[in-house]
């Protein structure tokens, strides 16, 4: 008989903890708490301020997500690694995420720049490497025949950049202050 009542209690448990909607993670973001602004001027600020630095690739103003990616830069970009290592990328962008969330009556902004490097040299060596072809016609232009390079390239986050993600969040406040003195735009 327990046995019995054991098997839909286990199922009803599982398929519970499923139907929760998605978690926001926001541990690896800087935080700024905005006390005397509405959630629609806080985003309208935070989508100014992002597009200043970023080309803005993603909105969603009722999840007040704000998605910028900057250009791509050719040269060097020195970064730090995730155990405080120098890093010199090659071919290396940053990417801006911006969260701003009503918390409590007040309104809170979350950012996070990630610097990011084009892996796409090492992952099509270590693809060719790993693949058992010996064909003479599977050349690399056969290969990359129908795809430009950007839609062959492969980020790999490596690090944020945490002072940029700083000058993002003041640059919000400095926004929001024009506008409650009047100044703005």
């Amino acid at each position: 008989m327990r046995s019995f009542l054991l098997v839909p209690s286990a199922l009803f448990l599982l398929g519970s903890f499923g139907c929760q909607g998605p978690a926001v993670n926001t541990v690896s973001f800087q935080r700024q708490r905005l006390d005397a602004a509405s959630h629609e001027t806080a985003y309208a600020a935070a989508e100014r301020a992002v597009g200043e630095r970023f080309r803005v690739s993603g909105r969603d103003p009722q999840n007040g997500v704000i998605r910028g990616t900057a250009y791509e830069s050719a040269g060097h970009v020195a970064s730090r690694g995730v155990l405080g290592e120098r890093l010199t990328l090659v071919g290396a962008r940053r990417t801006v995420t911006v969260r701003v969330r009503d918390v409590s009556g007040d309104v809170e902004v979350y950012c996070r720049v990630r610097v990011q490097e084009n892996t796409a040299d090492s992952v099509r060596m270590l693809t060719r490497e790993n693949t058992i072809s010996d064909q003479p016609h599977d050349t690399p232009a056969d290969r990359e025949a129908g795809t430009s390079r950007a839609q062959n390239a492969v980020w790999k986050n490596r690090s944020r950049d945490r002072a940029m993600e700083r000058e993002i969040l003041a640059s919000i406040r400095e926004i929001l202050q024009k506008n409650a003195d009047g100044s703005g735009r």
